[in-house]
């Protein structure tokens, strides 16, 4: 199953989310999400427009935690609803995105790192340096991705920026 969406203005979508009952956010919720995003006219702010795609889902499907990220040129906005995490994991360091009472933030992103984005309640009792290792030390993203799940017990999206193409023009 995808989580997966690419709009042309606004680059790619990856979204996450959970139920009371720890069930993943599936369809037909998280189509009409990565939907919503593909078709919107563009926004004046990305960070903004995406807050608003998660908020609104988040309540419609009366889900506990929600993360979306859209990576466009060089840069990732992360957007979170309820008890959800965004980590990016780069030079075996993870920081975290997703701040308390931080709805929206912006980072730039470099080849090579790694987005992970996971509910933040069961995520708890894993540490981010133990992410760091687990992702330095896996001979690929999937076995990193199993473990991580295995160990917070929770359902979680990772992928591994490759390269980024193009660059947003000065204005």
């Amino acid at each position: 199953r995808a989580n997966l969406s690419r709009s042309g203005g606004r680059g790619w979508m990856l979204a996450l989310g959970t139920d009371a009952a720890g069930n993943p956010f599936g369809s037909p919720g998280l189509d009409r999400l990565l939907q919503r995003f593909r078709s919107a006219p563009e926004p004046k702010s990305l960070g903004v427009f995406l807050a608003n795609l998660i908020r609104n889902a988040y309540k419609r499907h009366q889900l506990t935690a929600l993360v979306g990220c859209a990576l466009r040129f060089d840069r990732v906005v992360v957007a979170r609803s309820g008890q959800a995490s965004c980590y990016v994991i780069r030079n075996n360091y993870a920081t975290l995105l997703t701040l308390d009472r931080v709805e929206v933030t912006d980072y730039q992103l470099r080849p090579g790192d790694v987005l992970l984005l996971c509910t933040e309640s069961a995520f708890r009792s894993v540490k981010g340096s133990e992410i760091a290792e687990i992702v330095a030390h896996a001979t690929d993203l999937a076995g990193a991705a199993n473990e991580l799940a295995i160990r917070g017990k929770t359902p979680l999206l990772m992928i591994r920026i490759q390269a980024l193409h193009g660059t947003k023009a000065a204005s």
